[in-house]
């Protein structure tokens, strides 16, 4: 997980805002559906590239793991609702404040947070090209759960 403590979030949210276009020129993203982005076959098709093209999250360059994160969280926010939110050290099972931060996406009732950055790592763990649509899934399904 990169080290997020040096974030402006104002800057941030107003990138998510556009990852659409961001993202679309790049590579990695070809196989994302433009019309559909968020969609299970869009989902597994942009996870499976990932995982073809980096043998594991730690090769995955810094700028390319934050275009992830950024249209990830992006979708779960437009989705599901909820807002940007910089994950403290202790959210992340550091008691004592030393871990980086992370980013996620803060429930609308303020209970949840999604962790955003776990998911590209998550996704090299399961190995099976459909992690990020089955956490997607699940919010539709389980009513009241958010967590991922």
């Amino acid at each position: 997980m990169a080290a997020r403590g040096d974030v402006d979030m104002e800057a941030w949210q107003a990138r998510c805002a556009q990852i659409l276009e961001e993202v679309a020129p790049s590579a990695p993203f070809a196989p994302l559906d433009a019309d559909d982005p968020w969609s299970s076959p869009s989902l597994d098709a942009l996870e499976q590239q990932m995982l073809a093209t980096w043998a594991s999250a730690g090769d995955v360059p810094a700028d390319q793991a934050a275009q992830y994160e950024a249209f990830l969280g992006e979708g779960l926010r437009r989705r599901f609702g909820g807002s940007w939110t910089l994950l403290p050290p202790s959210l992340l099972g550091d008691a004592a404040g030393d871990a980086a931060c992370g980013l996620g996406i803060a429930s609308p009732d303020g209970e949840s947070i999604d962790v955003v950055s776990s998911l590209v790592p998550q996704a090299y763990r399961a190995g099976t090209g459909t992690w990020w649509s089955t956490c997607y899934r699940a919010h539709e399904e389980i009513p009241g759960d958010r967590a991922i």
